[in-house]
């Protein structure tokens, strides 16, 4: 039970900072930061399910 709470804690804190860092990185590049956007929650989302789904 722990387990998972500490996955989901991991997944939490991590998703948005790599969604600010992919932004920060889009920003540098010129792009708009749509794209990075969705591509950061993307990226989170995954990264969430990945954790949900190892034990």
């Amino acid at each position: 039970m722990w387990h998972a709470l500490f996955n989901l804690f991991v997944a939490a804190v991590v998703a948005p900072a790599a969604a600010l860092i992919v932004i920060a990185w889009s920003g540098k590049l010129g792009w708009p930061p749509l794209p990075g956007l969705i591509v950061a929650v993307a990226a989170g989302l995954g990264i969430i399910s990945d954790r949900i789904r190892k034990p």
